[in-house]
Formats: structure tokens, sequence, C-alpha cells
């Protein structure tokens, strides 16, 4: 997988797993699944990867010049103030945070405070707004016997060739961020940026999206096929689905409800069956026992599109599998494991009907969901 820097927006945490697109879009939602999926086999430079950065940071500049620091939970605050000023009050921020002052608190408030100087740096002084991104690392990464530059900023492992072009950057940084977009404040919506807009002559590494140019193999045949089950149960699937139909049995959120069912099936580890292990999972769940009943006989009632929808997802997750794993697998600068196995966050495949991303959910999502924070 040859892979190339692109100074360009990256994917915003709002994106939707390709195969999660049938529970919010319906039958749109699902052919424009297969349709993303499909366009990865045209070596386009339109499939990003998905950097596994932690924690996500806020760094810019008030209206008045002053300069900002601050994590996702500190920057939609509502108790206190999240938008510190200094290094010290971005240190007590975190220390004030919790129950308890242990050890290792001390150490990251101090590690986070370290970083405060050279952000700064980064922020040119006419520049007002806040640049959002997730932390790759805060000191620099050493070389493995591999001449690799490894690091772990929180599931993922990276890999990255000391001798290719960013292996060089590394070698110049004492720390590291996956930057996303800009916004004018926690209230204001997000916006591109242009990576040219911050200063990027400072110990720390601004890293836009990485763009692959390796295109996989697609299962054609699977495509053509699992759009014909689409078209066939498109009707008994947006019924379903009807959020008219929804509100009036005070079931509006029952996409949201089959959404956190395969979260839940994720962690279990099981992703196959779906339809079935919903039944299971539903007395367990932390929905009232009234609202069961009603989502019990809704299901009764329209079985064929919740059956229908179910074996749709289970398709889409099979092709992204698919290409996921061989884009994991094609040879990088940049290359990502997952307890020592290929493999990384996973990608984002822009399309002209809005980006879709593809993660191997029985791979990062279920190490993510396990991972004690």
């Amino acid at each position: 997988m040859k892979i190339t820097e692109i100074i360009t927006e990256a994917a915003s945490a709002r994106i939707a797993h390709a195969e999660d697109l049938v529970f919010f879009e319906g039958s749109k939602g699902a052919i424009r699944a297969l349709d993303a999926l499909a366009s990865t086999a045209t070596p386009d430079k339109s499939i990003s990867i998905k950097f596994d950065g932690s924690p996500a940071l806020y760094f810019g500049r008030l209206p008045d010049g002053q300069f900002v620091l601050t994590d996702k939970s500190g920057f939609t605050a509502k108790g206190y103030n999240g938008l510190p000023t200094t290094a010290e009050d971005l240190k007590n921020m975190f220390l004030q945070r919790g129950k308890e002052v242990n050890d290792a608190r001390v150490q990251f408030a101090s590690q986070m405070a370290s970083l405060w100087n050279r952000f700064e740096k980064t922020v040119p002084k006419d520049f007002r707004g806040f640049v959002k991104g997730d932390l790759l690392y805060r000191t620099q990464p050493q070389v493995d016997k591999n001449g690799d530059y490894t690091f772990t900023p929180n599931v993922v492992t990276y890999h990255i060739n000391a001798a290719s072009d960013i292996g060089k950057r590394i070698a110049m940084s004492t720390a590291a961020i996956a930057v996303h977009n800009k916004t004018a404040g926690p209230n204001a919506p997000d916006e591109h940026i242009d990576l040219n807009e911050l200063n990027q002559d400072t110990e720390v590494m601004i890293v836009g999206p990485s763009y692959v140019e390796h295109a996989p193999r697609v299962d054609t045949k699977q495509v053509v096929a699992s759009k014909k089950i689409v078209l066939k149960y498109a009707h008994d699937i947006d019924s379903f689905l009807d959020i008219n139909a929804l509100s009036a049995l005070k079931l509006s959120d029952l996409a949201d409800i089959l959404y956190t069912f395969v979260n839940a099936m994720v962690k279990s580890g099981t992703l196959t069956g779906l339809a079935n292990s919903f039944m299971t999972w539903l007395p367990n769940s932390k929905i009232s026992a009234v609202k069961q009943e009603r989502v019990i006989q809704y299901i009764k009632e329209n079985n064929k599109g919740f059956a229908a929808i179910f074996s749709i997802v289970e398709l889409v997750m099979r092709i992204k599998d698919d290409i996921i794993q061989q884009l994991d697998a094609a040879d990088a600068p940049i290359r990502a494991s997952i307890n020592n196995n290929p493999g990384g966050e996973g990608y984002v495949k822009s399309h002209e009907q809005g980006p879709v991303k593809l993660v191997n959910r029985s791979g990062f999502s279920a190490a993510n969901f396990a991972k004690e924070r």
C-alpha cells in the first residue's frame, strides 16, 4: 500500500460505518454503502487512513488572540472553564477530574502541560478559532530493530519506516497530531482546514490524512447480488424504518437501538446471526420493559423488513472486511497493527453522496471497546 500525504480535510467522527447506513438511511443508505465499497477498486486516492490518536485535542486562539490547548471534554465542558489559557491551567484541569489524584493522573497532567509551548508555536498570532486533532505521540518515538519508528497512541500500533518521507519528519519532531478540521468555537460547526494555515516548521509534526494508492480487488458479483437483495426488500426495509410510523408508536429511536445493539455485539464478538441475537440481547438491554414490548410487537408485525436489514448489514460487513484485509496487508511506509495482528483503525472512503467509514469492527472496534481508560 503506497501512501501519499495529502493536505485536506480529514474524516469526521460522525461519519457512519458502511453497514450502519441502512439503519439511518434505509434502502438508499444500503445502496450508498455498496456503491462506496465497489468504488474502492478505483485507484483514485479517495481512501484515507483513520489515525487512532489519543486524546482528542483542540488548540487555537480565542477572539482576543490568547492561545488555548484542551481536550474534547474540556472543549465542550459546561460546569467548568475547559478552555485553559496557560499550561498551569491545563494541568490543573486534568488534575481536578476524577475522584482521586494518583501518580498516573499527575504524570499525565504534567505531560499534557509540557505540550503547551510546542503547540502554541504551531498557531500563527493572527489565527482565530480552534483546530481539532488526535495526539499521536508527545515524545519522539524510538527506531526499532526493523528500522521503523513505532508508537501506540491508543489501540493501534504504528510502524513507520524511518527512511520514508514521514519518517524523516518524525526525526525532526518531539510530538505529532493528526489534524481533522477546525471550528470557530464549542458550538460552531466543523470547517475544512488547510494545513498551510498552521506553522509546520515546529517540533510538532502536523499530519493530514494519508491516502491509499493501492486499489483492492472487490468481489463485484457479491456487490451485485447484495444490491439485488436490497432492491427486493427495499419496500419492507423502508416501511420498517418509517419515522412517521415509529413516532406514532413512540419508537422514533429504533434506528439508534439497532445501532446500539450492533455495538453490543461487537463487544461480545458475535457479528453473525444478528437478527436472532437481537431478541436475546433486548431483555438485557437498558431499554424499559414497556418499550421492549413495543419493539417486539413491531418486529413481529414487520419481520420481513427487520430480517432484511440485518441480512444486508452482514453482507456489507463481509464485503467491507475483505477490502480492509487487503489494504492492511499491502506494503507501505506506514503500517498498523493491533495486538501484533496487521490492521489499524480503518479507512474512510470519500463518495459523492458523502464519506463512508470502513472499520473492521471485530478487530479495531472490539479492541477499542475493551481498552481500559
